[in-house]
This record gives structure tokens, C-alpha cells and sequence, in this order.
């Protein structure tokens, strides 16, 4: 399961037709909030909601599309307790591939090498201009000055 970083609060609908209630209870609410003492940072995105004809609590997470995608269903006769609610923060521990995921280093990363890749295009273009200017000053007389010597040659790295 990959999760796309969510900055801000979800609002989940409180029902989803006429067969699915959403649970807002705070004995759900680590899955969303975290759970520091599991080891849980916590997606907002998620949200139990209760198949009312069949008496079944299905975990379903809200994708970046707009759509929800069932994540875990509690086995039938479950009751939404503390316990029933670790383990299935327990489980998604174990399939979340972000675990550990730091946003801020992720951006920094990329605002990182988005600096390097402007940097080699600036001493690129100014490589550039200066084989230009070389080559229009070589063209160009001035007396006592022998342009057509000195080449400007850019260091590859």
C-alpha cells in the first residue's frame, strides 16, 4: 500500500449511500491521528465505516482520484474495540511502504537537486556565451590583441 503524503484533515461523508455509516468514535481516531506508542504517524485518509446489512466494520481509505478503496474488513462478530483498533494499525504498519517516511527531507531532497540541475544549466550557458563572445572578438580587429589563440573550453565534470 502506497500512501501519497496528506497534509491536511480529510472530511469523510457520514454515509456512503444507503448501506455504509461512517464510525466517528475515539477509539478510532489513531488510525487517522497516529499512534506514537505503536510506532503509527497516523493518514488521515483512512476511515471505518459500518456495512449496516451485514453488521461488518470495513476499514476504507480515501485515494488521491476521489474514490475509496476497502483497505481491511474486521472479521464478522468484531465489535470496534481498542484492541480490534491496534491490530489493524499493527497491520498497516506492516504494509505500509512510507513507514518512516519524512516529508521534510523529501522536499528538501527535491528542492536539492532541482539547485544542481540550475546551476549546470547556468554554467552551461555561460560556457556558451563565453565561446560566443570568443568567437566574435575573433573575428573582430583589434591591433596587438591575438584572439585566435585562446579558446574557452568548459570543464566536463
Amino acid at each position: 500500500m502506497e500512501r501519497e503524503l496528506t497534509l491536511t484533515r480529510v472530511h469523510h461523508p457520514e454515509f456512503i449511500g444507503n448501506d455504509w455509516q461512517l464510525v466517528d468514535h475515539p477509539t478510532v481516531r489513531p488510525l487517522a491521528d497516529g499512534a506514537p506508542d505503536l510506532g503509527w504517524e497516523g493518514d488521515p485518509r483512512l476511515a471505518i465505516y459500518l456495512f449496516k446489512p451485514g453488521q461488518r466494520f470495513v476499514l476504507w481509505r480515501l485515494e488521491a482520484n476521489g474514490e475509496y478503496q476497502t483497505v481491511a474488513q474486521l472479521p464478522e462478530s468484531a465489535s470496534i474495540t481498542p484492541q480490534s483498533v491496534n491490530g489493524l494499525i499493527r497491520n498497516l504498519i506492516r504494509i505500509d511502504q512510507r513507514n518512516g517516511f519524512d516529508p521534510y527531507a523529501d522536499v528538501m531532497g527535491v528542492i536539492e537537486t532541482a539547485e544542481r540541475h540550475e546551476a549546470s544549466d547556468h554554467a552551461a550557458r555561460l560556457a556558451e556565451f563565453a565561446d560566443k563572445f570568443h568567437y566574435g572578438l575573433s573575428r573582430s580587429f583589434i591591433p596587438g590583441v591575438d584572439f585566435t589563440r585562446v579558446r574557452n573550453v568548459p570543464s566536463r565534470r
